[in-house]
């Protein structure tokens, strides 16, 4: 029977024999690689032009490029773009004295009412005065007046 030496030096041999057929292994990989890539390369420009949109979403996905996105019905997907959650609109009113209603996400481009009233005569005084032009819908107008001698003797605030 062999000793522990002898076992561990037949293990380490044979260690040595797996990692350079290993290392071959990984040559031939490597050169297989860069071959197949030559000639998927040179299909894919020849055919480019013909590729649908479907098919360039597939080679973008299987390269890691887009996200899987798949529609209920089985159509293709309007936008691929993962741009992050659309901000939210909210309702405000211009400070025109008509409180007229308008809605606006905050980012972009102004609502063409907004813009149309910024640049009349009232707009351009609350702009020169340092005023805001428009305010949110359901904003409280004001906070209550706390009258200090009140707010010792712990009663409610005043309504103002």
């Amino acid at each position: 029977m062999a000793t522990l030496k002898e076992l561990q030096a037949l293990g380490k041999k044979k260690q040595d024999e797996l990692d350079a057929i290993q290392k071959q292994i990984d040559d031939a990989k490597e050169k297989e690689a860069e071959k197949t890539f030559t000639e998927v390369h040179e299909t894919i420009k020849e055919y480019k032009d013909a590729f649908s949109l479907k098919h360039r979403r597939a080679l973008a996905k299987l390269l890691g490029f887009e996200k899987e996105v798949v529609e209920a019905d089985g159509a293709e997907p309007k936008s691929s773009k993962t741009t992050g959650p659309k901000p939210e609109k909210k309702d405000y009113i211009l400070n025109d004295g008509k409180n007229t209603p308008f809605t606006y996400g905050g980012k972009g481009r102004k609502p063409d009412i907004l813009k149309h009233f910024e640049e009349s005569e009232k707009g351009k005084k609350l702009i020169a005065d340092g005023k805001a032009t428009y305010t949110l819908a359901n904003a409280p107008k004001e906070a209550p007046k706390v009258d200090p001698k009140d707010s010792e003797k712990g009663k409610e605030p005043a309504k103002a």
